[in-house]
């Protein structure tokens, strides 16, 4: 009986000591643990994207530049244009100087340049149709009063009188201006000017068709020269000559010609310009377009 318990406790023991060996093993590893794979390191950050290159500017087609129009006339630095029927052209020429003891003072000049229009709207006037440039400081060594007359054309020009008493202007001529209308002032090129209708005369005289012209008197803007221009001018409501006009009673014309040329001074500065031959719109065209470069 003894025996038996002995037995039976060895058996016992060897289950738990048999169990405590398989608890052992399990919780030891078995064999060689296998190191963990390595991980890849993470990636570096993406380089930001470069700023997208600016649209380079399509080329915009630029229209080319219209070349400047070339005048109808151009002598020694002076030019001009003109339109259609005004005149079919310009002869240019240099006129020598004229002075001397037995020429009268208001034939003495300097040499100067004249432009005479050919083939012009009219024929058979008074005047001439011409373009003259006077150069000053020769012509003031000459003749002691063109200072004081470029003083009072500057003067003229400065205060723009709708009226003016009096417009120095060359030529000088033995008469008088007997009327002034439509007086405009004008730029051209490198200058500035006055430009107006009127008639000259030694005694009372009828306003009329073949006398009466456009007459323009300006000065460069570096003061170094006189443009004239002497533009005969008709309008359909004048007499041809003052003999057309009628006058029977001399001394009552006289007596009152203040008040005839007033009036036919309101009278003409009323009528259109296109009115007139050749278009006064035309001449004043021409003249703004005169460049005096010498």
């Amino acid at each position: 009986m003894h025996t038996s318990r002995t037995l039976w406790t060895l058996k016992r023991f060897s289950a738990l000591a048999a169990l405590l060996l398989l608890m052992l093993a399990c919780s030891l590893p078995l064999g060689r643990t296998t190191p963990p794979a390595p991980t890849e390191p993470p990636a570096p950050p993406a380089a930001p994207a470069a700023p997208a290159a600016p649209a380079t500017p399509t080329d915009t087609a630029v229209p080319p530049t219209e070349a400047a129009p070339v005048p109808d006339i151009s002598y020694q630095g002076v030019s001009f244009s003109w339109e259609d029927g005004v005149t079919a052209s310009a002869r240019p020429e240099t006129l020598p100087a004229a002075a001397g003891a037995d020429l009268p003072p208001w034939e003495q000049t300097p040499e100067m340049i004249q432009f005479t229009l050919e083939g012009y709207a009219l024929s058979g006037q008074f005047h001439t149709p011409a373009v003259r440039i006077y150069p000053i400081e020769a012509y003031a060594q000459m003749n002691e009063y063109i200072p004081e007359m470029v003083a009072n054309l500057t003067a003229v020009l400065n205060t723009q009188p709708a009226s003016p008493e009096a417009i120095p202007s060359l030529p000088l001529w033995n008469a008088g201006q007997m009327m002034q209308a439509k007086v405009r002032y004008l730029n051209f090129q490198n200058g500035r000017g006055v430009a107006f209708l009127t008639q000259y005369g030694q005694s009372f005289w009828p306003i009329n068709n073949e006398s009466l012209f456009y007459m323009f008197q300006g000065l460069t803007n570096d003061g170094r020269f006189w443009v004239s221009a002497v533009l005969p001018v008709n309008h359909p409501s004048l007499p041809v000559n003052g003999d057309a006009a009628g006058i029977t009673d001399w001394d009552a014309f006289a007596e009152g010609f203040t008040n005839y040329v007033a009036s036919t001074e309101e009278a003409l500065a009323a009528q259109d310009d296109a009115s007139f031959t050749p278009s006064l719109a035309a001449l004043n065209a021409m003249l703004e377009s005169i460049q005096v470069s010498r």
